[in-house]
């Protein structure tokens, strides 16, 4: 891992590819694959393919900036903090749209 970024229950670690892959706690979809299911060891990757080049993770969410400086948020969204409008909870990157 190039970046790691742990908060909470789960931790991301990002690869010199960009690829963000994401083990631990996954109850709110924190860890970004598509599922729920918990992960004790960074095995899968982030959904998308996307290509990040950097990352944050919050309690139980993560953002991440691309390498096209876009921004990409999974999680817990319970107050909006994913950025994407709802409180809706995501298992795969959303995009947060620029004002």
């Amino acid at each position: 891992f190039v970046e790691v970024a742990a908060e909470g229950a789960h931790s991301c670690g990002r690869v010199t590819s960009g690829a963000v892959y994401c083990w631990g706690l996954n109850n709110s979809g924190q860890l970004g694959d598509g599922t729920f299911v918990n992960r004790p060891t960074p095995t899968v990757p982030v959904a998308g393919g996307h290509t990040f080049a950097q990352l944050m993770s919050g309690g139980y969410y993560t953002c991440a900036r691309t390498t096209s400086n876009a921004v990409y948020c999974w999680g817990q969204n319970n107050f909006g903090q994913l950025g994407d409008g709802t409180t809706v909870n995501r298992n795969e990157p959303v995009a947060v749209p620029w004002p």
